[in-house]
């Protein structure tokens, strides 16, 4: 069941966030080059405005569970201007 029952959320995932987080932070750690560091870090940012637009989507039925196909998600693709009506 690829879609896990209709939810837009990281369930799947949820046991895995420290390992994600601490590989992270590693990463950023290690990265010694002050505008590489910036890079990975706006890089984290956009993709977490990125779900957050997604999350805000699927909560007001723009992107649907089970019934999304590929034509229809990039005609909604980060649009939350329809929303906003």
């Amino acid at each position: 069941m690829w879609y896990y029952g209709g939810s837009f959320s990281s369930r799947v995932y949820v046991e895995y966030i420290p390992l994600f987080m601490i590989t992270m932070a590693i990463g950023l750690q290690r990265i010694k080059i002050e505008s590489l560091k910036n890079i990975y870090i706006s890089l984290i940012l956009v993709l977490i405005i990125f779900c957050q637009i997604q999350t805000y989507q699927y909560r007001y039925y723009q992107i649907h569970w089970s019934d999304m196909t590929k034509e229809k998600y990039w005609e909604v693709f980060l649009r939350v201007d329809k929303l906003m009506k």
